[in-house]
């Protein structure tokens, strides 16, 4: 079987962790024995024209998948009626490239509906090709999709095999915007490098490490997260929090944990790799999500992963995946809230309320790369069928 994944954003570079759960299940699909490509426009800002002045169409791989890229600059910044048929005319060139080196695939898979699913059914009406599109964008939770991109996002999800969604939170969401036919619920899968080495065991001090990984922008609240450990722990606390990330508020981040008198307790250590953050983990005790909104929440499971247990606002996502064995749930946007978790985390790791085996175990099986691919793939297997199988029903042309 042979699958083309079109995401509607991924990496600029080695590092970059847009979209890397899109290259995460690519790579896990292609690992049972399936092969898989990668198509992408790279639309760029126009603070890169320098370097992409002139259009760049290049090849790479990652875990065996072949992706073909054009990066270009997006000279109408914000304008979507402009941008989404640029977009679309460029996949379908890059789409007539890949079949030229590759052949032509049996299914599309495009992850979101604004842009790439808007490709995949260009190419599926072009090409006769049965697609699927897997939903991560939280425009639906907001409902901030404009009436432009509500019609094209509309008849691709018609005429898709399936709309899979990352959670149940974010169907429902959906479907207050739109009609959708055939629906799944399939998490993102998590990176094998998560499940590497054994667990160890956490030494009893009384001395906790919270670890919380996310880009430093408003609707990850890390004000929230830096009021309520304030307020559960107090300034002169033994206890110690690592933020994980960078972005446009870690100036003000800085500036609310110095009038706290907390810098040596609350930690901004910046944007890290993958693997530093797996290391990261491994080293703390619970992991802490206080988003507003959250699609899914690949970092959840990460820690998980990890066998620690987690608390989480109700965000969305988060609420397929915290339950009493693995964490804590509490209420967005309320720091009392948050200090409250706090608190009672402390106590359940004190009595050894939670087992690090179960928690991976569970992990495991929801969200490994191969649980997650083996469904997936399924559902390959199904639009393919389908399709020949409509295919089949239509009435033949006769020449006479």
């Amino acid at each position: 079987m042979h699958v083309l994944v079109i995401p509607s954003w991924f990496a600029h570079y080695q590092g970059d962790p847009s979209g890397a759960f899109f290259a995460t299940q690519a790579s896990g699909v292609q690992e049972l024995g399936e092969q898989v490509g990668m198509i992408y426009p790279d639309l760029r800002s126009v603070r890169y024209a320098k370097e992409y002045f002139f259009s760049k169409t290049t090849w790479s791989a990652s875990g065996g998948v072949h992706i073909l890229r054009k990066t270009y600059i997006n000279w109408t910044p914000r304008i979507e009626r402009l941008i989404l048929p640029k977009w679309v005319a460029t996949g379908m060139r890059l789409f007539d490239i890949y079949c030229a080196k590759f052949g032509k695939p049996d299914v599309i898979h495009a992850h979101c509906l604004l842009r790439a699913g808007v490709l995949a059914a260009a190419i599926a009406k072009k090409h006769n090709i049965p697609y699927l599109v897997t939903e991560h964008s939280s425009s639906w939770h907001k409902h901030a999709v404009s009436d432009f991109e509500l019609r094209p996002a509309r008849l691709a999800a018609k005429h898709a095999f399936a709309v899979i969604s990352v959670s149940n939170a974010l169907l429902v969401h959906m479907k207050q915007d739109m009609q959708l036919g055939r629906t799944q619920v399939l998490p993102n899968a998590v990176d094998s490098l998560f499940f590497a080495g054994q667990l160890s065991e956490r030494p009893n001090t009384g001395k906790l490490t919270f670890i919380n990984v996310a880009l430093l922008n408003p609707g990850k609240r890390h004000d929230i997260l830096i009021d309520a450990f304030f307020h559960a722990f107090g300034r002169d606390t033994q206890h110690a929090l690592y933020i994980v990330g960078d972005g446009p508020l870690r100036l003000a981040l800085e500036q609310r944990i110095a009038k706290y008198g907390m810098a040596d307790s609350i930690r901004l250590v910046g944007m890290q790799n993958k693997s530093r953050v797996a290391q990261l983990l491994e080293a703390s005790d619970c992991f802490v999500l206080t988003s507003d909104h959250e699609t899914f929440g690949v970092v959840v499971t990460e820690a998980l992963a990890k066998g620690l247990p987690v608390i989480s606002t109700m965000c969305g996502g988060t609420d397929d995946i915290v339950e009493p064995g693995n964490g804590i749930l509490t209420e967005a946007g309320n720091a009392a809230a948050v200090a409250d978790a706090l608190t009672q985390m402390c106590e359940r790791i004190a009595t050894g309320w939670y087992d690090q085996k179960s928690i991976r175990d569970n992990c495991i099986a929801k969200y490994s790369q191969a649980s997650v691919c083996n469904e997936l793939t399924k559902s390959y297997k199904d639009a393919i069928l389908h399709h020949r199988t409509v295919a089949a029903k239509k009435p033949q042309r006769h020449l006479t």
